[in-house]
């Protein structure tokens, strides 16, 4: 069994860690390497991918952010391949998604999938060197796409810390905006500074019949709800959603491996009578990792506590902070899953460097959710 982390870093209890060495230890669990940078296309890192499961054949729809060399140090780009089975990518790919605007200008990150009727959304994280927020494309074939701007909130940082009323988010963005401003001090350039948004899924949900953004304003993930979805384009919504963030949040950062944040993995799967999100979770430790909840009419219903995907030795990464002090994270971030032959696969960046996969059995996933102690 390869390395994990151990319980002082986690803070799970003995009975937990004896759970995950028994998951590990299942035969039918499966492990492996997706993809990896390829030095002769210019990758530096793949990571954080998505699909859709248009039927249980394949080949699927795979999207991932690709980062590259830039004139400012590495930017990122979204690349686009076909899974033709749960372990093997297409050798063709190309590139979909490339900063073209203002607002993405260093990068377009983290795409999730979603299709409605005949029209793929792919939300992603665009960066423009200070601020995250959430930005939209639309396409039918992968060829043609359509960038619909940002469909997060606009709304100055400065502007949001006054408007939320909630303090432990004030907290948390009053220390981000010091942080903005200081990098702008550093750089010398003028821009204005957003509250970050991140890990975005754009869908239309049949049991509310309403379109549903989830994502997510630190530390904590929600789910924005309208009859369109071009509602999310008016900041004055955004602005009551801030008002009442109490009422828009859907899961907190109350798990010994959330205390920093949590957020969206996947778009909903289906299991049985059951609708399926992959979490993540990072701790105070920068250590990731991955879970899942059961969603029922808009509301969080269960989650499994003990988190299924836990960090191995190659999961780690090193890096240089904004004082270039070394720093050292732990990253299995589980991005998308796939339905097959009575398993779950689940699709993770590793170490912000790689794609991997794990499997676990539909029957294990569908009875831990029931379980008592994962109910809320």
């Amino acid at each position: 069994m390869d390395e994990t982390e151990p319980p002082s870093d986690t803070g799970e209890t003995k009975t937990s860690t004896a759970l995950l060495k028994k998951r590990d230890s299942s035969k039918q669990d499966l492990e492996g390497i997706l993809l990896e940078p390829n030095p002769d296309l210019n990758e530096l890192a793949v990571l954080n991918p998505s699909l859709y499961q248009n039927n249980n054949e394949g080949p699927w729809p795979f999207i991932y952010r690709t980062e590259i060399p830039g004139e400012l140090g590495r930017h990122s780009i979204i690349d686009f391949r076909l899974l033709e089975t749960p372990t093997q990518l297409s050798e063709e790919k190309r590139t979909i998604i490339w900063p073209t605007k203002d607002y993405e200008w260093r990068g377009c990150e983290d795409p999730r999938l979603t299709k409605v009727k005949d029209t793929y959304y792919i939300t992603y994280i665009a960066f423009d060197g200070i601020n995250t927020r959430i930005a939209l494309a639309t396409t039918k074939d992968f060829k043609i796409i359509e960038k619909q701007g940002i469909i997060g909130p606009q709304i100055p940082l400065e502007e949001a810390i006054g408007l939320v009323g909630n303090e432990t988010y004030k907290k948390i963005w009053l220390r981000d905006f010091k942080a903005s401003k200081k990098r702008l001090k550093n750089s010398k350039t003028k821009k204005e500074i957003y509250l970050w948004d991140k890990d975005a899924i754009l869908d239309y949900n049949e049991e509310t019949s309403l379109w549903e953004l989830s994502h997510r304003l630190d530390p904590n993930s929600h789910i924005a709800r309208a009859k369109d979805w071009r509602e999310f384009l008016n900041q004055e919504y955004w602005k009551e959603q801030i008002e009442n963030i109490d009422q828009y949040t859907s899961i907190k950062n109350k798990y010994p491996w959330a205390t920093r944040k949590i957020g969206w993995g996947s778009p909903r799967f289906k299991l049985g009578d059951k609708y399926v999100i992959l979490l993540h979770g990072v701790n105070k430790k920068a250590t990731y990792r991955g879970t899942f909840c059961e969603i029922k009419n808009g509301k969080i219903v269960s989650i499994i506590t003990d988190p299924l995907l836990q960090p191995k030795k190659d999961d780690r990464c090193d890096y240089l902070d904004e004082k270039m002090n070394k720093r050292t994270k732990r990253v299995i971030f589980p991005a998308t899953t796939l339905v097959e032959n009575n398993r779950v696969w689940i699709y993770s960046g590793s170490a912000d460097y790689k794609i991997k996969y794990r499997t676990t059995s539909e029957a294990w996933l569908y009875a831990e959710l029931n379980q008592s102690n994962n109910r809320i």
